[in-house]
């Protein structure tokens, strides 16, 4: 008998059934496997943006710490601790009132003709050229900025915006009733130390 005249013969309701249990169960299968490998590919994804985020808060820890021991050399210099307790003797004999008049006379002339004695003075002395220095030395500080205790600034690296620093949302932070303290803040654009 020939292979030629081989004939299968069966009813269209017999091939759609044979189908129906063969593809139902291979697309159950494949839903399954998929499912499987997406959440196999979700947890690797997890596992890599967790590990990205503990390398990125590493390192922004490590130069957090970085900068607080460069501003603890800093503000641990004799000639610093010198220059501000010199700054704040100027006000011992004046009343609060006084002082508020004081410091906000010369904030309100700040950025004004006005303040150009005042302003050369704090960027001048000794220990604001000992600043300038110290960011030389090490290019992570952009500006340094000290200040007295009622927040007027006695030396800085670059003129600051404000003469008055306790305006500003950090000084109560920082200046911690005379404690000190660390305070991060958030990125902000800066217009005047661009260009």
């Amino acid at each position: 008998m020939p292979l030629d005249s081989l004939e299968l013969r069966t009813s269209l309701q017999r091939v759609l059934v044979g189908l129906i249990l063969i593809l139902v169960p291979l697309t159950v299968f494949g839903f399954y496997v998929a499912l499987q490998g997406d959440s196999h590919i979700r947890q690797m994804a997890g596992e890599s943006m967790r590990s990205m985020i503990r390398t990125s808060a590493e390192f922004t820890s490590e130069f957090i710490a970085g900068r607080v021991r460069d501003v603890s050399v800093i503000a641990n210099n004799p000639t610093l601790v010198q220059a501000v307790t010199s700054a704040n003797h100027q006000y011992e004999r004046l009343s609060d009132d006084a002082v508020r008049g004081k410091v906000a006379a010369n904030e309100q002339k700040w950025n004004s003709s006005e303040s150009d004695a005042l302003a050369r003075s704090i960027l001048t002395s000794d220990l604001a050229r000992h600043l300038r220095r110290m960011r030389e030395l090490n290019p992570s500080l952009l500006k340094v900025t000290v200040a007295d205790t009622t927040g007027a600034t006695v030396a800085a690296t670059d003129k600051p915006l404000h003469y008055y620093q306790t305006d500003r949302g950090y000084w109560g932070v920082l200046y911690s009733q005379g404690q000190g303290a660390i305070h991060v803040a958030d990125l902000r654009y800066d217009e005047h130390s661009s260009g």
